[in-house]
């Protein structure tokens, strides 16, 4: 790749879907909005009335410039906005259940969707009739842009950038939604002029959805602790040096770990590990214990990946082997709502 660098935004959807709905309630002066609810979203809210939930996450588009008066409607409601972008229109809000339709309908209200998980279907094919692969020998350094692995030749693409050798992205920043990728892989080091190709990583999941259950990647860093030694439930730790932190944990056997990841982050056959995480919020440097022998001086200091870089590894690699047995991650601070996310591929 040629671009200058790669803005990795990196979006795990994995959070609470808390949902409900009642009578409609009119905005007192303007248009009301368009209140109505799909048929999917019925059956989430029919879900999670069952469930006996309280409140929901709204999506909401408002109308071009009405994102005030929606917030204020929302609010009057009894009901907490989480996210709001006015450029585009946007509003991600916490409703009371009671308050779903009456939300919708709000003078401003262009659309309304109820928030959900969303599950990652299993990538593998079904081993069931899988014809086996024709060896093929694999592309390298030396295979030219016009190859049968991808059809940039069919589209003219190869053509065009050997007539545009410099055209290929350089100087460009662009953003990708996904769900992650390791950071750590040689190909996504450097861009073909030798600059950093990877610039941050982002995850934009909401450390408080569903009461801070959403995501598992979110460490809670509430308590405080201090001292060049200290105890944290039931746990003796060393801290790298005496001062005032923030602790948390990190529970690799969290249920929603799925996927990839396999409640097992650092590869030993077991789901049971916890990782405690440190936290100075005086320099933002974190410390996660990877090796779970209580001591933090001998851990990494690492901050939000855009600053250093920074990539640490749970678990340890066989280098007799031709997989890569540790996992790689970063870390994403949250000074506002003192949360801490470990940054893996999920």
């Amino acid at each position: 790749m040629g671009t200058k660098a790669l803005r990795l935004a990196v979006s795990f959807l994995l959070v609470l879907s808390v949902i409900a709905s009642t009578g409609a309630v009119l905005a007192e002066n303007g248009s009301p909005g368009s209140g109505w609810l799909s048929k999917h979203d019925g059956e989430l809210l029919a879900e999670a009335r069952a469930q006996g939930d309280s409140t929901v996450t709204l999506l909401i588009a408002s109308q071009p410039g009405a994102n005030r008066k929606v917030v204020s409607g929302i609010q009057g409601l009894g009901g907490t906005v989480r996210y709001r972008d006015d450029d585009v229109s946007y509003i991600r809000a916490i409703v009371p259940i009671d308050h779903v339709e009456a939300a919708a309908r709000l003078n401003g209200v262009q659309s309304v969707d109820l928030n959900e998980v969303i599950p990652l279907e299993d990538p593998r094919p079904d081993p069931d009739g899988v014809v086996g692969v024709i060896p093929q020998p694999p592309p390298g350094p030396g295979t030219p842009n016009n190859n049968p692995y991808m059809p940039i030749g069919d589209t003219g693409a190869s053509q065009f950038m050997a007539a545009n050798p410099t055209w290929d992205g350089r100087g460009v920043t662009i953003g990708i939604l996904d769900l992650g990728v390791s950071l750590d892989h040689p190909s996504l080091l450097t861009t073909s002029t030798g600059e950093r190709k990877i610039v941050d990583w982002v995850t934009f999941t909401d450390p408080l959805q569903g009461g801070g259950s959403g995501d598992p990647t979110w460490v809670n860093m509430q308590n405080q602790v201090s001292g060049g030694t200290f105890t944290f439930n039931g746990v003796t730790y060393t801290a790298p040096a005496a001062g005032s932190y923030r602790i948390g944990l990190f529970v690799e056997g969290d249920s929603r770990l799925g996927g990839e990841v396999g409640r097992n982050v650092n590869r030993d056959s077991d789901t049971a590990d916890v990782f405690a995480v440190l936290w100075d919020t005086d320099s933002n440097t974190v410390w996660v214990d990877t090796n779970q022998n209580n001591n933090f001086a001998d851990d990494m200091p690492m901050t939000d990946y855009k600053v250093n870089y920074d990539v640490n590894y749970f678990g340890v690699d066989n280098p007799a082997t031709a997989v890569a047995e540790r996992m790689p991650f970063v870390v994403q601070t949250d000074g506002r709502q003192k949360f801490v996310n470990i940054g893996i591929v999920s």
